[in-house]
């Protein structure tokens, strides 16, 4: 059994067992519950994702420095650190500014962490507003079979919920969106195809 499967199976039955706490649930219930070929569909695609008619989630490095100003840090980072899929023979550098991790490599640069409560402004894609005033409903009325493997259970939610990047087959990279206190707090991307998925839970509360 591959990664991807497991992996798979481990949010389905989570999902699952924590909307139906109550009773005995096995990974089959899901089957009845969420609607896996509508739940593939559900992607928030890298390049549909705008901040002013502009994409945002990957652009040139000089573009963000236009609207986040110097960076406070960089250093050279791997290969599986980063979300481009390219030669190795380029440099790949993280940089780190005031609300946005950014990974950049042959001049092109992809973001990997946007922190909403630092971001004064709203992405767009399609109806779908996200800044740190969107909720987790907001987000479900959109990708609907993705919020069920969420449990919405108590008044103020904190959780995440992952989304496909491109509907390309063998992409593995995913787009979390981060809530806490029923907030939007922040925009990552990983690729799990390097990441093991308990790097990537960690990750979500740094």
């Amino acid at each position: 059994m591959n990664f991807y499967f497991k992996l798979i199976l481990y949010l389905l039955f989570v999902g699952c067992y924590n909307l139906e706490s109550t009773k005995k649930v096995v990974i089959n219930d899901c089957e009845n519950f969420v609607d896996t070929k509508k739940w593939r569909m559900e992607t928030l695609y890298i390049d549909s994702v705008k901040l002013h008619n502009e994409i945002f989630l990957y652009n040139s490095l000089e573009y963000y420095q236009n609207i986040f100003g110097k960076a406070l840090n960089k250093y050279n980072i791997n290969n599986e650190d980063i979300c481009f899929y390219t030669s190795n023979e380029f440099n790949k550098v993280r940089y780190i500014f005031d609300g946005l991790v950014l990974d950049e490599i042959d001049n092109k640069a992809i973001v990997n962490t946007l922190n909403f409560s630092k971001f004064n402004d709203t992405l767009y894609f399609n109806a779908l507003s996200l800044s740190y005033n969107t909720s987790v409903k907001d987000v479900c009325m959109v990708f609907p079979e993705s919020c069920k493997l969420i449990s919405m259970d108590g008044n103020l939610w904190s959780g995440f919920i992952e989304l496909k990047i491109t509907q390309l087959g063998l992409d593995s990279r995913r787009v979390f969106l981060i809530f806490r206190g029923e907030k939007l707090i922040k925009l990552k991307i990983i690729n799990l195809g390097f990441d093991e998925f308990s790097k990537t839970i960690s990750a979500m509360s740094e």
